[in-house]
């Protein structure tokens, strides 16, 4: 579920609150599921969003149930809380899902359209993943564990003076 935009759980959320409270007519109940999206939404992104950010968003969430209330007469019920839950996608969006950084090629030139696009998808795809998430976690071979105490055994992490990490031989003492 991590892969699924914070902007879609709480245009989602908007929705959903409604329909239960329209379906089960208990008006509380939709507001406990409103309650319960909006926790869910702060959780996922407290740690990597700025407070004012999610502030914003909280406010939109309420504007936006307000709004779904007041356009309801002109509207319809159902018209107005899918405008309302695609605005609060919309803000939600632009204040927590989108980018945090622009990534920049190393020799400072613009970013192609490609690397534009393909930067816009990876905000609701994520970076490629080698196997299956799913499958239970293996155990490494006798091998692979014999491979790895040799690669801690024979070489050392050197941080360069630019600031990047390589790993070099180490050096013997016998010599």
């Amino acid at each position: 579920m991590s892969r699924v935009p914070t902007s879609v759980l709480a245009a989602l959320t908007l929705v959903v609150g409604f329909a239960v409270a329209r379906g089960s007519d208990l008006r509380a109940l939709g507001g406990l599921v409103l309650l319960a999206g909006l926790a869910w939404c702060l959780v996922r992104e407290w740690r990597r969003t700025a407070w004012w950010r999610l502030a914003l968003v909280v406010l939109a969430g309420a504007l936006c149930f307000v709004a779904s209330h007041v356009l309801a007469d002109p509207l319809g019920a159902w018209p107005s809380v899918l405008l309302c839950a695609g605005a609060l996608g919309l803000v939600t969006v632009l204040l927590v899902d989108h980018p945090r950084r622009r990534a920049r090629p190393v020799d400072g030139r613009p970013l192609t359209r490609g690397e534009r696009v393909t930067e816009w998808l990876l905000t609701f795809v994520g970076p490629a993943q080698l196997g299956d998430p799913r499958r239970p976690v293996r155990r490494a071979s006798p091998v692979e564990q014999a491979r790895e105490q040799d690669l801690r055994t024979n070489l050392v992490r050197e941080v360069g003076p630019d600031g990047r990490t390589y790993l070099v031989e180490r050096a013997d003492p016998d010599r």
